[in-house]
């Protein structure tokens, strides 16, 4: 089942995005600004466009949810690509049921018209939830609809799961 988060729930994943940035330094800009990270797997756009929009993983009831944005806040020290569009995908089994260790989220694939941007995700890994965070995205138009498609990692096989018309949003 695939849920659009409440504004409450995208505020708290923002959050929560953040104290694991500030964790993690993890990143993954494109400076070569060719809008793929090389460890993701190629995929047509007909086959990302074609993932299912339901979950296959084995979890009692997952829940999956996107949040998109570009940061436009003032800073002492601006950076050039502090602007560039970042995801955090959330992965959180509501049956309060430990998500495995083999279950993890991988990749994501960002969709805007005929465009794809492609990242790993770096993981942040709790009982019952898993975010995947990744930045360095094109800057495409905050308001902006686009689909979102998660490869997540069961055992060694990797599943891919739409979410279709998620906005970017901007922070000021």
């Amino acid at each position: 089942m695939l849920s659009r988060t409440t504004l409450p729930a995208r505020l708290a994943a923002c959050a929560a995005l953040c104290v694991g940035l500030a964790f993690c330094a993890c990143s993954h800009d494109d400076p070569a600004g060719t809008g793929t990270v090389d460890s993701v797997p190629a995929m047509s756009l007909e086959r990302l466009q074609s993932a299912p929009v339901t979950l296959d993983v084995p979890l009692t009831t997952p829940s999956l949810g996107t949040y998109l944005w570009r940061d436009f806040m003032p800073t002492p020290t601006p950076t050039p690509n502090q602007d560039l569009l970042r995801i955090v995908v959330t992965l959180t089994e509501t049956a309060e049921t430990p998500i495995p260790a083999t279950v993890s989220l991988a990749y994501v694939w960002v969709i805007k018209d005929h465009e794809v941007w492609s990242s790993t995700l770096d993981e942040i890994r709790a009982d019952f939830t898993l975010q995947g965070i990744a930045s360095g995205g094109p800057r495409w138009e905050t308001g902006s609809d686009v689909d979102v498609v998660v490869g997540i990692k069961v055992d060694k096989s990797l599943r891919l799961v739409r979410v279709p018309k998620q906005t970017i949003n901007a922070t000021f």
